[in-house]
């Protein structure tokens, strides 16, 4: 996208390039930083799209966004020189705006409320635990955030059926702390490269689908795919071997039940209609 018709000089770090534009203001700078840095930019906006399930048509708006507020940075009137990290923040919320106008089934009236949507979807699928039904995590909610109830419980309903199929990663704390588990539990085919992802609404009947099976095939769905098989939640991947021997069977005799048991799996959640064929 950033092709240029020379070869750019490669400065030795990003912010090189904003400081040269600062002092002679030649545009070239500004064309060589875009060039050298789309590898990077490229890796930053695939993932924010897949935390999106976003379109990979849509990359280049968001390189398009982010070159936007890089030439508007450099050509503020101000004391101090831009730096990647504020400009990378900048990109971040103009990104979130991108989304919240343009990529959802249900939009956002304010970027106020979107920010709100977000707090509460992410405090909700940190209290889910299979146990609470929805009404006494939203109590909980609205008393934290001092909101009514039924304002609470519309926003959880909001953050499931927002285009975006709801991920924790796309959502956040508000003090930017990001470690926190992902919010989705996913069936993911990886022979067909195709990843289902479902909403916690679907918990109840995947877990009955799981329920009905042997408990070898249940532990080796899960190791499958790094989940949970109680809650869902992600869990650190765990090499086949390992699991192997937890279930008294040899790697390859683990393959062949799991991917057995993947099938079978699939197939009962075809006829519950969570898998599209």
């Amino acid at each position: 996208m950033y092709e240029l018709n020379y070869a750019p000089k490669k400065l030795s770090e990003w912010n090189e390039y904003f400081v040269k534009y600062s002092e002679v203001k030649d545009i070239k700078y500004y064309n060589d930083f875009l060039c050298c840095y789309e590898p990077i930019l490229n890796k930053i906006a695939r993932k924010f799209l897949r935390k999106f399930e976003l379109d990979i048509s849509r990359l280049d708006d968001m390189k398009q966004i982010f070159a936007q507020v890089v030439w508007e940075e450099l050509n503020k009137e101000r004391t101090d020189i831009p730096d990647l990290l504020s400009i990378g923040n900048i990109v971040m919320d103009e990104w979130h705006e991108y989304v919240r106008l343009n990529c959802g089934n249900f939009q956002m009236p304010n970027a106020h409320q979107y920010a709100i949507l977000r707090r509460v979807a992410w405090l909700y699928y940190q209290k889910v635990d299979g146990k609470r039904v929805l009404s006494q995590i939203a109590e909980e909610i609205a008393t934290k955030l001092k909101m009514e109830l039924d304002d609470v419980i519309s926003y959880i309903e909001t953050a499931a059926t927002f285009k975006p199929k709801y991920n924790a990663e796309f959502y956040g704390s508000d003090d930017g702390d990001e470690q926190y588990q992902s919010a989705v539990f996913r069936v993911a085919d990886n022979l067909t490269t195709e990843d289902c992802f479902f909403i916690l609404q679907k918990k109840e009947k995947i877990q009955s689908i799981l329920a009905k099976m042997k408990k070898t095939d249940r532990v080796l769905i899960a190791a499958k795919y790094n989940i949970c098989k109680e809650c869902f939640y992600d869990v650190e991947k765990e090499p086949l071997s390992t699991v192997a021997i937890k279930l008294n069977l040899t790697t390859s005799g683990a393959e062949k039940k799991q991917k057995k048991a993947i099938k079978k799996f699939k197939e009962e959640l075809i006829k519950q209609g969570l898998w599209k064929l």
